[in-house]
């Protein structure tokens, strides 16, 4: 009698276990299942940022690539619709006492006209452009504010309205100089591709 209830008891005992590792499994299931599902969630989310990244801002201007020296650019960006004019460009060698870091300065003559329908920061539009003597190496921005006989494009322009002005920088001695936007910016495709090139003797 007494060996027929330890049989019993040892049978209670190890459906007890075999239900209690059942749970555990199923535990070990819920926790991995809830675990994957953030991640899933995640891809998903990152999947959605891509595709709105690519799927935003689409340039409608076309590239400009062979301007000369006269021409006017016309560009469709992220900030909005303007045109550039490239009137003039010159040589020195010093301007208010300062001389170039580089080997020349160069000073260019521009007119800016805002033709979106929402006001632009002049100085925005200028400081996006830069100068170089080789379209395969880096360029030199705009630091007219350090020269007082500079006539700076700044402040705000209303739509339709346009400012002229000029835009000075470091150069090195070159025969063709580079008038462009910045290459960063056309990457990113925040705005159209612009360049004009010009001969040194045009500026001299």
């Amino acid at each position: 009698m007494l060996k027929r209830f330890f049989v019993v008891l040892l049978l209670f005992a190890f459906m007890v276990l075999a239900s209690a590792c059942g749970s555990g499994s199923e535990g070990s299931k819920k926790v991995e299942s809830e675990t994957q599902e953030p991640s899933e969630t995640a891809a998903d989310d990152a999947s959605k940022v891509k595709e709105s990244k690519s799927g935003g801002f689409k340039v409608e201007a076309e590239d400009q690539l062979d301007l000369q020296m006269g021409d006017t650019a016309k560009f469709d960006t992220t900030l909005g619709t303007y045109e550039i004019t490239l009137h003039s460009a010159k040589l020195i060698e010093e301007l208010d006492g300062e001389t170039p870091q580089l080997d020349e300065l160069i000073v260019l003559d521009l007119t800016v006209k805002n033709t979106s329908e929402k006001s632009l920061d002049a100085s925005d539009l200028v400081g996006s452009l830069e100068i170089t003597e080789d379209l395969e190496g880096s360029g030199y921005s705009d630091v007219s504010s350090y020269f007082s006989s500079i006539e700076s494009i700044e402040g705000e322009l209303a739509p339709g309205e346009e400012k002229s002005g000029q835009m000075i920088t470091d150069v090195y001695h070159s025969d063709k100089y580079f008038l462009r936007k910045s290459p960063g910016l056309v990457a990113a495709g925040t705005t159209n591709d612009v360049i004009w090139t010009f001969q040194a003797e045009e500026a001299r």
